[in-house]
């Protein structure tokens, strides 16, 4: 692959970058309203083997690029992909695709269809997928998932329903891959919501799917320093630490009182994508994935 481009310079388009620079991408367009926050992000990854490069959206049009990383507000993505809909790239977006407050379902599964419809190529990031995936291969092989507990503390800024819009990406994408369902296999069938709790800083909710009892906490807190997260699989504890090395993210478990250093899984799902851009196959199962996910979640919280 020889270009790409990356929208935004959050933190996030830092990790996209990142990524990308581990991939040897030649040509990299970083494309922001500001120009001074593109440069920045320019100076602090300059790479001898890799040209960065500030480019408008509206020049991006005319650029040929391979592929083109989606990492702006939730809010602009429906608005980003339909004025792209005649640009022919691999697309990846941060997840959550959409915004759920703002559409009513049948306004979310419309502009579903009309995204893939111009985008058949069309990736939303769920690391937890591959986190999920580490584990079960890991410690979980053959063994059934009766109970799972997800607890995520983030150090971000959003409140009450915000906070269950941003996260349940990451809640349902692991569950998804740690109970081993597959959407070509085995359905899901419809779910049960026992409890629910909106508060300002603290979103939980218990449910049933697929006769696996499932809770879910999410507080946010910016004081946090880092986002900390545990799992309880059939009530056994795992705990996912991360630090930063250099320019590298060393991701590890605690489990049975016991640490191991796994792959990072932004990395695996990168490594999966390039590996798998002409395998229609992998971007059907992300679609299913994400029209189940954006379905669950407006459940519960609309």
């Amino acid at each position: 692959m020889y270009s790409a481009a990356i929208l935004g310079t959050s933190k996030i388009a830092n990790i996209h970058l990142r990524e990308l620079l581990r991939k040897k991408i030649k040509k990299i367009f970083i494309v922001s309203r500001k120009r001074e926050n593109a440069n920045l992000i320019i100076k602090k990854n300059y790479q001898k083997n890799s040209k960065l490069v500030y480019c408008s959206i509206k020049d991006l049009k005319k650029k040929k690029v391979n592929l083109i990383s989606i990492c702006t507000n939730t809010e602009s993505h429906f608005k980003i992909l339909k004025y792209l809909k005649y640009k022919k790239a691999y697309i990846l977006v941060e997840k959550p695709i959409f915004s759920i407050d703002e559409n009513s379902q049948y306004e979310l599964k419309n502009k579903l269809k009309q995204v893939y419809k111009f985008h058949d190529k069309l990736i939303v990031m769920y690391p937890m997928l591959y986190f999920g995936r580490i584990l079960r291969n890991r410690f979980f092989h053959e063994k059934k998932i009766k109970t799972v507990c997800f607890k995520y503390y983030t150090n971000g800024k959003n409140t009450y329903s915000k906070i269950a819009e941003d996260l349940l990406p990451h809640a349902f994408s692991f569950f998804y891959s740690i109970c081993n369902i597959f959407y070509h296999k085995h359905k899901f069938q419809d779910f049960l919501i026992k409890k629910i709790i909106n508060k300002k800083f603290n979103w939980r909710c218990s449910l049933i799917l697929n006769k696996v009892n499932f809770s879910i906490t999410f507080k946010e807190n910016s004081n946090l320093k880092k986002s900390y997260l545990e799992v309880l699989l059939n009530n056994k504890k795992i705990i996912r630490k991360t630090k930063q090395i250099e320019n590298k993210f060393v991701n590890s478990i605690l489990y049975k009182k016991k640490e191991f250093i796994i792959k990072n899984p932004m990395e695996v799902q990168f490594d999966s994508i390039l590996k798998n851009l002409n395998n229609i196959q992998f971007f059907n199962y992300n679609k299913h994935l994400t029209e189940y996910i954006l379905n669950i979640s407006t459940n519960l919280i609309k």
